[in-house]
């Protein structure tokens, strides 16, 4: 969702192919940013130290007590304030339970967006990537418990022991491929996203997208088991942190297809331009 919201923002800002690329990496940036502060903060305010200090009686005789009861009530204010604003967020599904005290999905989806454009990706491309995951990405999960439910038996896993199945990543690629058919016909008709090229190169480059990206996040747990045997707790995390679906899935995608269909695009252009100019010389 914050994903189709970015993408949105920055067509109807009415911004260059180059403008947008500096407000997406900018905007992916400070959504990292934020996310840290929030997880440095929440872990303050629930420090002992704290809540110690919001416990302290409150005192007035004499100008010293005044002042630091003042700051008890700001910090109390403040503790209620950020708290109140963490339950929101969670009721609105943007935080998760057990992510109140650790980096959000934010921070692998603003990485997975900033990665691909510093590498050079395509703007259409990276979008393309946004999309697959915001589609394919419930989609697989929703499609696998509802199976499951069906199923008298649990459904076969694709890896002995984990989660992901081949149903769910066939409810990945499906609805993946509803959003790109969506955003297409949104394309179609006038919200330019994607370059002109021959629907061939825009249909193989999309199929491969969809279909590395949803290989990528099956891949991803058998990776994951791997990383979970080092000993060394910060290199486990970060690598869990960078094999988490928001960061593989959108980054596969727009790479995958800026590779195929950014020098197709290149390719037709020069062939046109190639055509225009022996055109131009036979008249």
């Amino acid at each position: 969702m914050v994903g189709i919201v970015t993408i949105l923002l920055a067509h109807f800002s009415g911004l260059s192919e180059i403008e947008q690329v500096a407000f997406a990496e900018t905007a992916s940036w400070w959504g990292f940013c934020l996310d840290v502060m929030r997880c440095v903060l929440y872990r303050i305010l629930i420090s002992r130290w704290y809540t110690a200090f919001c416990n302290r009686k409150l005192e007035f005789r004499n100008p010293v007590l005044a002042t630091v009861s003042v700051l008890v009530l700001l910090a109390r204010w403040f503790k209620w304030f950020a708290l109140l604003l963490e339950k929101i967020l969670r009721k609105l599904g943007i935080l998760r339970e057990y992510e109140r005290d650790t980096l959000s999905a934010l921070t692998p989806f603003a990485l997975g967006i900033h990665v691909p454009l510093m590498l050079g990706v395509p703007v259409y491309a990276v979008v393309a990537g946004v999309i697959i995951l915001s589609f394919g990405d419930p989609a697989a999960r929703e499609r696998a418990k509802r199976r499951a439910k069906k199923e008298s038996e649990p459904l076969p896993t694709v890896f002995e022991g984990g989660k992901k199945t081949w149903m769910g990543y066939r409810g990945f690629c499906e609805f993946s491929a509803l959003g790109i058919v969506a955003s297409s016909a949104l394309d179609l008709a006038g919200f330019k996203v994607y370059p002109e090229v021959h629907f061939l190169i825009i249909i193989i480059g999309f199929a491969a997208g969809i279909t590395l990206s949803g290989l990528a996040e099956i891949g991803q747990e058998w990776v994951e088991k791997k990383i979970n045997k080092i000993r060394i707790t910060s290199v486990r995390w970060l690598l869990n942190l960078l094999l988490d679906d928001n960061f593989v899935v959108p980054a596969t995608a727009a790479i995958s297809i800026g590779v195929i269909i950014g020098p197709a695009t290149s390719t037709l252009e020069t062939v046109i331009n190639h055509m225009l100019s022996f055109s131009l010389l036979l008249s």
